[in-house]
């Protein structure tokens, strides 16, 4: 009897420290949506939870019609169990550094803002496996960035983007690649060699590519050269 009432009280223990978890996580996530502007939005309605923590927050603009922030309040690095974190649509020129803190975070969907840099410290999101930055104005990735070796998905189309270094090879999960309407000029000779099941490049500059690379685009498709941005034609 004895031992059944020493589980008992643990069991109570163990919800009664979920419970306060799921409360802190509450209370920072209604911090976060009024500190967006978003008062009228509920927590429920903008997260999901498991195990008693939140793992996913939306903060994009998509569920309602709001017009959107231009900065992320710092407190977000206390949802320590966030796994999805979606910024799409606001007015975002920057993230913060403590974004970093995130080390759980797995999706990042910041599409659809101004971002003209992504933090030198996103490296210290070593789980995130999908990055949709697409539609921004970044014209360059931290060298920080080809640290993510759990990154499987990456979209950046609609950018500025001029070049990728060789470094990209160090991306060794990278599967999909979006790098359509950018700036680009060519692309490295490493990503030719990557295991890549899916890559969109068109709608870039990609017009004097070396003999290498002229076979590479070939081979995937024989229409490439049409489907570039390039006034004169291709070499």
């Amino acid at each position: 009897m004895k031992f059944t009432n020493v589980i008992y009280f643990v069991g109570l223990m163990a919800l009664s420290a979920c419970a306060q978890r799921y409360s802190d996580d509450s209370l920072i996530v209604r911090a976060l949506l009024d500190s967006a502007g978003y008062a009228r939005i509920s927590v429920d309605s903008a997260t999901r939870v498991d195990s008693g923590r939140i793992v996913s927050l939306d903060l994009s603009t998509r569920r309602a019609n709001y017009p959107g922030f231009s900065q992320v309040d710092s407190r977000i690095n206390r949802l320590s169990a966030l796994q999805y974190l979606s910024l799409a649509g606001n007015d975002l020129e920057y993230l913060p550094n403590e974004l970093c803190d995130l080390a759980r975070l797995k999706r990042l969907d910041v599409r659809n803002n101004r971002l003209k840099e992504l933090p030198h410290a996103i490296d210290k999101l070593a789980a995130l496996e999908e990055l949709n930055a697409r539609n921004n104005q970044l014209e360059t990735l931290p060298d920080e960035f080809y640290n993510l070796k759990s990154l499987r998905i990456v979209q950046l189309m609609a950018n500025k983007i001029g070049s990728f270094p060789d470094k990209i090879k160090y991306l060794t999960n990278l599967r999909e690649l979006y790098v359509r309407s950018n700036n680009l000029a060519s692309l490295p000779r490493e990503l030719l060699h990557m295991n890549l099941a899916k890559i969109d490049y068109d709608q870039n500059k990609i017009c004097k590519p070396t003999p290498e690379l002229e076979r590479w685009m070939h081979d995937r498709d024989q229409d490439w050269c049409n489907r570039q941005s390039c006034p004169s034609g291709c070499k």
